[in-house]
């Protein structure tokens, strides 16, 4: 049962959701005063996904690229759509490793969209995509839960989708390329939403508590051994988030590198997901999961037989999608250890974990208007 929290716990990895592209087809814009417009392509975090639509133009207001358009002055045109990626599986061009799970992209659908909304030639493209493309949900999982691995991000898989998403990211940038021959292209890099591991005195984020409790109920035994395993399980947890954002950003900056885009680096740390519970809410720019964890211990003296999690990191997504998917609850199990008895129960929703809040997108938004090369502006 434990395993299953930590899935849905981590489903939410930086994948971005499991809606489908829908695209409601509309005429083009009128002509916009010269070019300097944005435009923008890519997956839920640049749709903005938790912070109203995330299904394609027209422009969420709340997301980076709007904030952008509304920072350097001009119009802003938003074609990305959660879930996508930059190909589409089984479509002409697309590598042979792309993931069935993506059904929506750049190259096979957005192009076309954006084509429908604006018909210049725009001073500025952005492009926030990849998670999608290395499937990131299933290499979070085993960041979180190495015994749950199906080889999914180790060795030659992971390997495989990062040549596919290399692949299929340089011919979506080649085809940007030949649409917008003047515009300067941008690119974010991806960004770790997981608390660093603790410093010394510091305690653990409050999750990390019924998560080392529901993997080893013994923790129990004493609030010092609780803190260590909690400690222990922060620290892991990032590091294997940290090498498998690392692998994603080296193929956004290589495939940039070659296309001569530039890439904008996303910079999450201090401002984590658990940053709300350690006394700093303002600075919170990822959402976190929702939980509520009951423990209740009986045939020794463990933590005066019971203990109880309840909370949200930072706080209640505004809009979480309609299909976010539903609360995960075990129901009441129970495990005897020894002549230890443990009853627990645990109910976690993804509340828009692992997207930006509406300071994290902001936080974007202004990584890309300092990246921006100043003879465009």
């Amino acid at each position: 049962m434990r395993n299953r929290l930590f899935v849905i716990v981590a489903l939410a990895g930086l994948a971005g959701g499991v809606l489908a592209f829908v695209a409601t087809r509309r005429g083009g814009d009128e002509a916009l005063a010269g070019e300097r417009v944005v435009v923008a392509f890519g997956d839920s975090v640049a749709a903005g996904q938790g912070l109203g639509p995330a299904l394609g133009y027209p422009n969420n207001e709340r997301a980076y690229p709007a904030r952008v358009g509304a920072a350097l002055g001009w119009p802003s045109r938003n074609v990305a759509v959660s879930s996508a990626c930059a190909a589409t599986a089984g479509r002409p061009g697309s590598h042979p490793d792309t993931p069935d799970a993506c059904t929506t992209s750049i190259l096979h659908d957005q192009l076309d969209r954006a084509r429908g909304v604006f018909n210049g030639s725009p001073r500025l493209v952005l492009i926030t995509v990849g998670a999608n493309d290395i499937q990131f949900a299933d290499c979070s999982i085993e960041a979180i839960v190495p015994d749950l691995s199906e080889g999914a991000c180790e060795n030659d898989a992971l390997r495989r989708r990062l040549e596919a998403l290399d692949a299929n990211l340089s011919l979506a940038l080649d085809r940007l390329r030949q649409r917008y021959p003047g515009a300067t292209i941008m690119l974010t890099s991806y960004y770790n939403p997981m608390p660093a591991p603790a410093a010394e005195g510091e305690d653990p984020c409050p999750i990390y508590e019924p998560l080392a409790a529901l993997d080893s109920p013994l923790s129990l035994v004493s609030d010092a051994s609780l803190r260590r395993a909690a400690l222990a399980l922060q620290a892991t947890v990032h590091e294997r988030f940290r090498d498998g954002v690392s692998a994603l950003n080296e193929v956004i900056r290589r495939v940039a590198s070659r296309a001569g885009a530039s890439v904008a680096t996303l910079d999450f740390a201090g401002h984590d997901l658990c940053r709300s519970q350690t006394g700093d809410g303002e600075a919170t720019w990822v959402y976190g999961p929702d939980y509520d964890v009951r423990f209740r211990v009986t045939g020794a003296a463990i933590l005066g037989g019971g203990k109880q999690w309840t909370g949200t990191l930072p706080s209640r997504c505004p809009s979480p999608t309609p299909a976010e998917p539903e609360p995960f609850s075990t129901g009441e199990v129970t495990r005897r250890i020894g002549v230890v008895e443990v009853v627990y129960s645990a109910r976690v929703t993804i509340n828009c974990m692992p997207h930006p809040t509406q300071d994290g997108q902001q936080a974007i938004a202004d990584a890309v208007v300092d990246a921006v090369p100043p003879r465009i502006r």
